[in-house]
C-alpha cells in the first residue's frame, strides 16, 4: 500500500504506523497530502476513517435564552448581517422528552472573525447572553 501512496506524494509528506488487526495509521504533513490520499482511498473503496482537518471544521457557538419559536432562517439572516457565514443552525431539543429548548447551536464557516459572534448581545430583539 505504501508503494501506491508514494505514486502521489513523497515519503516525507506522510508517516505510517502499524496498529493491531492489520490497521495502518496515516498521518499527513500537509492538507494537500491528506486530501489526495483520502480521495485515493475513497475512489478505490478502501475502508478507512478520517478526521476533518482543523482548517475545514466549523466554529460552533451556543446561543441561550432565545425562545425556541424563533425562525431558524430569520436567525441565520440576522447573524449573516453581522458579518458571519453561517453553515448550520440547530435548535436544541431535550434528549428524553424531545421538547424544544431555548438553545441554538450555530456552526460558522472558518473565519478570522468567528470569536466576534460572542459579542452579539441582542438577536431578534432578545437579550441572548
Amino acid at each position: 500500500m505504501q508503494k501506491r501512496f508514494n505514486e502521489f506524494h513523497d515519503e516525507e509528506q506522510y508517516t505510517t504506523k502499524s496498529l493491531a488487526s492489520d490497521r495502518i495509521k496515516l498521518t499527513c504533513q500537509t492538507p494537500d497530502t491528506y486530501r489526495t490520499l483520502a480521495r485515493y482511498m475513497r475512489d478505490n473503496n478502501i475502508i478507512h476513517h478520517t478526521y476533518q482537518p482543523k482548517e475545514e471544521r466549523s466554529y460552533r457557538a451556543v446561543i441561550k435564552y432565545l425562545h425556541h419559536s424563533v425562525d431558524v432562517q430569520d436567525l441565520r439572516d440576522e447573524i449573516s448581517q453581522q458579518g458571519h457565514k453561517v453553515r448550520n443552525i440547530i435548535d436544541a431539543k431535550h434528549r428524553v422528552t424531545k421538547d424544544p429548548l431555548n438553545l441554538f447551536f450555530i456552526d460558522l464557516e472558518p473565519s478570522n472573525n468567528n470569536k466576534d459572534v460572542y459579542k452579539l448581545n441582542i438577536l431578534k430583539n432578545t437579550l441572548s447572553k
